[in-house]
């Protein structure tokens, strides 16, 4: 691991000796929701309550938990220094080379495209039809705080579900018992299904970070009493996942005032956030923290949208979220808390081919008929240079880097190592990768913000997380917008948590016509970084102030020195970029990356994909060190970890996405 925080900035901080420092106030919301077709993944950390009053809100980190807070403790690590600025004390990793796919000759151009343009003449056809197998649960008749709508949402969805080829398993008021069995059931039913669909509609909770299903007839004095009474949501999605459908929609509806709050004395509200197994996408009916009335609005345009010719399910959600906002004034808006999926689904099939003329309309007789409606993928396709988006201004600059393999992870015998940063193992990218050139700006992250009216975990109450008079502190008062030091739009976005930065690419996607945006998993970074390199830094074997912004040379505090005249955070692309044209690979601040963390390489992925199995789900991976770390940090190989609702003034992120 490594230490982080250029630690003066203790001192610093703590007694705002900088004239450029100021104190911000906060906001409260939070997130959009959508989440593009890639794997995203999250962890937690405690925040003021453990428990949440029924609702949708807060994500909790599943396989895995929700998104409640947990509290973290440091842990000293024998082989490296705990770092007073990094409440995990970690560090990791090293990689090697790369190889550049080259086209072979003109003439092997040539012919692809020619291939390609046939292919595109070609309509777009569904893929094999595939068993569609749905679960819907509606409990309205509780003996405290009774629902009306339930079964108004059940019969909503069930008549869109049957329209679509859907199997739909419904039971309606049940208790513990029926619950549990209807969702082992629906275990057995989703094997071997391209897509399993599990909507719930009643009362549900959030408690010491787990969301929880409320059957009828639970007797529920005291907190504990949930994991006795009710049904955990994380278990449900065990039951689906250990089927392995192809696609999992995960939808609940369970966002109205808590009745037990009287009881448990919680008094915040919505479910927690959850962590999506691949393949996988969680809906919750409203936002982090807010409930949503009983009036079956969510349902009723859900249904609809599902059921539109041509509508990819990304964006049935999305359209779903536009029009609950827009028919309740913004008091009550869908949210996307996790999205994995890595292709494109059609739930109602497609409209039109590719490569008919431009009047071929929807009104015309010579208008493509609908394909049936199965779950169609269609993978991504790659090309080898970026092309510019013009329906993307002001979305980040990206460099492609070529397919290849390295090896990642350090040598037992360099300087600074630690031993999570082996075994080194061989990984191998089938695919060019385009990497943004510089970590995401404060302009541009105000961009989205400005766009959505997201609210970040900081701004929700989060705050950011120092380290101050020998401990870690949140200051609620400092978010993005307003930290203890200066920034302009030109510097790296800071103190916005994993989340919040999943939520930036999924707004990306939404504005987009490019696909695919995302964080990038640990190996990608990795291999980035090295951009070809086997040494210790990605410029050479010694650490270099012209070359990167970064703290003391032992552990720790803000320096300014040579090259690097910052003692916070720099401009992005003042220091030279590596081999392959990406800057701050290494300093500034550092990165998140999709992974969950794991103590080594053990058992890791090779192909480059994210490591989301097993490991610490409230923890993610950062990389790269920042303008606190002490020379150990900034090491190609190095690694850290987070808590992923947590935000920090050394840490930002930078985006990827397939060419």
């Amino acid at each position: 691991m490594s230490v982080d925080t250029k630690a003066g900035a203790v001192d610093l901080l703590q007694h705002g000796r900088y004239p450029s420092l100021h104190r911000p106030t906060i906001s409260g919301d939070i997130r959009l929701a959508l989440q593009d077709r890639f794997t995203a993944e999250n962890g937690t950390a405690s925040r003021a309550s453990d428990h949440t009053n029924g609702g949708c809100a807060r994500p909790l980190r599943m396989p895995l938990p929700p998104y409640h807070q947990i509290d973290i403790g440091l842990r000293d690590r024998p082989v490296k220094q705990e770092n007073p600025m990094h409440p995990s004390g970690r560090g990791t990793s090293a990689g090697e080379g790369a190889a550049l796919r080259h086209w072979r000759s003109h003439r092997a151009l040539a012919w692809l495209t020619l291939a390609c343009l046939l292919l595109a003449m070609l309509p777009v056809h569904a893929a094999p039809e595939g068993k569609r197998v749905a679960l819907l649960i509606g409990n309205s008749n509780y003996a405290v705080g009774p629902l009306r709508n339930p079964a108004n949402d059940v019969r909503e969805m069930e008549a869109s579900l049957l329209s679509l080829g859907f199997q739909v398993r419904k039971v309606m008021d049940t208790d513990q018992n029926q619950l549990k069995r209807a969702i082992r059931d629906f275990g057995n039913d989703a094997k071997g299904a391209a897509v399993a669909l599990f909507y719930y509609s009643g009362h549900g909770i959030q408690s010491g970070g787990e969301n929880y299903l409320i059957p009828l007839r639970a007797s529920i004095d005291k907190e504990s009493d949930y994991d006795v009474e009710a049904v955990s949501v994380s278990s449900a999605l065990r039951q689906i996942a250990g089927a392995r459908p192809d696609v999992t929609l995960l939808v609940l509806d369970a966002c109205r005032d808590n009745p037990l709050a009287s009881v448990t004395r919680s008094g915040t509200k919505g479910l927690g956030r959850m962590d999506a197994p691949t393949g996988t996408a969680i809906a919750f009916a409203t936002a982090p923290n807010t409930t949503a009335a009983d009036s079956g609005l969510f349902a009723r345009v859900l249904a609809a949208e599902l059921r539109k010719p041509g509508q990819e399910l990304f964006d049935a959600l999305r359209n779903t979220t536009a029009v609950v906002k827009r028919e309740t004034g913004g008091r009550q808006e869908p949210r996307v808390s996790e999205w994995s999926i890595t292709d494109r689904v059609f739930l109602a099939g497609t409209t039109q081919a590719i490569g008919t003329s431009p009047d071929v309309g929807p009104g015309s007789r010579h208008a493509a008929a609908p394909a049936p409606a199965t779950a169609m993928a269609v993978p991504a396709t790659s090309i080898p240079v970026v092309r510019a988006d013009a329906t993307c201004q002001g979305c980040p600059a990206m460099v492609v880097i070529p397919a290849g393999s390295f090896q990642m992870g350090s040598t037992s015998d360099e300087e600074g190592r630690s031993g999570d940063e082996g075994p080194l193992r061989t990984v191998t990218f089938a695919q060019p990768l385009a990497v943004s050139k510089n970590l995401v700006t404060r302009g541009e992250f105000a961009e989205f913000v400005n766009a959505t009216g997201h609210r970040t975990d900081a701004e929700l109450g989060g705050g950011c997380r120092y380290f101050l008079e020998g401990r870690w502190q949140t200051n609620t008062g400092q978010s993005w917008r307003s930290l203890m030091f200066a920034q302009t739009n030109d510097h790296p976005v800071t103190c916005v948590s994993w989340h919040d930065a999943v939520q930036y690419t999924l707004w990306l996607n939404a504005r987009s016509a490019l696909k695919g945006w995302r964080l990038p998993s640990e190996a990608e970074w990795e291999y980035a970084a090295r951009a070809g390199t086997r040494t210790t830094y990605p410029w050479g074997q010694l650490a270099d102030r012209a070359m990167a912004n970064y703290g003391r040379d032992t552990c720790c505090g803000p320096l300014a020195a040579g090259a690097d005249e910052w003692e916070f955070t720099s401009p992005v692309g003042h220091f030279p970029a590596n081999a392959w044209g990406l800057h701050d690979m290494s300093g500034n601040l550092w990165q998140w990356v999709q992974d969950v963390w794991h103590d080594n390489y053990h058992g890791a992925p090779v192909d480059g994909s994210a490591w989301l199995k097993d490991g610490s789900p409230t923890e993610r991976v950062v990389r790269g060190g920042s303008w606190g770390s002490n020379m150990r940090s900034l090491r190609t190989a190095d690694r850290n970890k987070y808590v992923s609702t947590e935000a920090f003034p050394i840490v930002g992120f930078r985006v990827v996405r397939q060419p």
